[in-house]
């Protein structure tokens, strides 16, 4: 494991958060929203982080940092058929 690259990510968590581009974000199930980016030097690795506002909506607190892999679901769409 890449411990420098590692150390890199969460010395300065602000800077890598809005230093790169966000491949996914969105809101759990418990109203946190969290956004996940791709973690370099962990090829296949992913870093999720989750952030809650207070109660306010003016603070935003860092809840966690997860190291997470990507999984490929397959979805199926019903649509009605073309016409023609």
């Amino acid at each position: 494991m890449d411990y420098k690259a590692l150390n890199s990510i969460l010395k300065n968590l602000n800077n890598f958060r809005f230093g790169n581009k966000s491949l996914q974000s969105g809101i759990n199930e418990d109203d946190e929203h969290f956004q996940i980016y791709e973690a370099p030097g962990f090829t296949g690795w992913f870093v999720k982080i989750t952030t809650v506002m207070d109660s306010y909506g003016d603070n935003e607190c860092v809840k966690g940092v997860e190291f997470v892999q990507g999984k490929e679901s397959t979805v199926t769409v019903y649509e009605y058929p073309k016409e023609g």
